[in-house]
């Protein structure tokens, strides 16, 4: 299970990388906003 999130993970920073030089956002601000939505995810997993 732990391995499949951070797959997940690791294909999510590649599409972010992509999307972020498409549209020319800041990769972290970016990042950051998928990351505390990751964070919400695993804690619904985690029960």
């Amino acid at each position: 299970m732990n391995k499949l999130i951070e797959e997940g993970k690791v294909r999510t920073q590649s599409i972010i990388g992509l999307i972020s030089r498409i549209f020319e956002i800041n990769p972290v601000k970016f990042e950051f906003i998928l990351t505390r939505k990751y964070d919400s995810i695993e804690k619904l997993f985690e029960r």
